[in-house]
Order: structure tokens, then C-alpha cells, then sequence
């Protein structure tokens, strides 16, 4: 299993000594990575607004497994809650943000494996391909 380096939580409170902190309010721990599917286990905290991102290279889908998070997925914003699911295409700028006063948790499937390095933000440009492909 590969996972990213554990670290406490930016506010130094600690956390689950297997989870991974993506922003101040956002954490994630992988429960399983085969390389071509990785499933993930997130916490998203109240007020968490995750600006959207773009995977080039790969598929996600998100179950919610409580609350319910503000969710942007392309041009359209709706609300996703417990016991909903949500695929992102290949290339779709998603975010969402915790407007509740709960700890969202959610797991996410992603094809290929979910790597952080290879998410962008929405908006920045995507790196160039090597030469001699396309």
C-alpha cells in the first residue's frame, strides 16, 4: 500500500497518526492502492472550502458517508449528501465547501490511483506533454 507521509494536523492538534492533511481543514488517509485504483477515506472539517481542482489523468467517485458538502462539478453547484455518490470525469474541475457544523466524511475511488501531486488547480495549466507524444 502507498500512501503520502503522515503529518499532524496544520493546527498541531494531532489527528489520526495515518492520515494525511490536504489543506488546514482537510484530511485524507488510503485504505488501498493498487496503482491503476487507490480508495481513499476523507475528512473534510466545518467550513472547509476545497477550491476546484482538475485530474488530467484520471476518474474519481465520491460516497458521502455523512453530512453534506456543497459540491461544484464542472459549471454545476448542488448539494451532496449522506448516502450520495458522485463520479468526476476525467478532467472536470470539482471542489466543495462544509457549510454544516459537522465533520463530513466521504471515501473516494480513483482510476488511476489518487497521487496529490497530479491534481491541478482549476485554472492552472496543465504541464506539457514530453516531446515525441500527444
Amino acid at each position: 500500500m502507498t500512501a503520502s507521509t503522515p503529518q499532524p494536523s496544520p493546527d498541531g492538534t494531532g489527528g489520526p497518526d495515518d492520515m494525511v492533511w490536504l489543506t488546514p481543514t482537510m484530511s485524507m488517509r488510503t485504505l488501498g492502492d493498487l496503482g491503476t485504483l487507490s480508495m481513499d477515506y476523507l475528512e473534510i472539517h466545518p467550513g472547509s472550502v476545497r477550491t476546484p481542482v482538475v485530474h488530467d489523468d484520471g476518474e474519481e467517485i465520491l460516497y458521502l458517508l455523512n453530512g453534506e458538502l456543497e459540491f461544484i462539478l464542472g459549471t454545476d453547484t448542488f448539494t451532496l449528501s449522506a448516502g450520495q455518490a458522485v463520479a468526476v470525469p476525467r478532467g472536470t474541475p470539482h471542489g466543495s465547501t462544509n457549510r454544516s457544523g459537522q465533520t463530513v466524511r466521504m471515501l473516494a475511488a480513483n482510476s488511476p490511483a489518487f497521487r496529490p501531486e497530479q491534481e491541478r488547480a482549476f485554472g492552472q495549466l496543465a504541464p506539457a506533454a514530453p516531446e515525441g507524444t500527444s
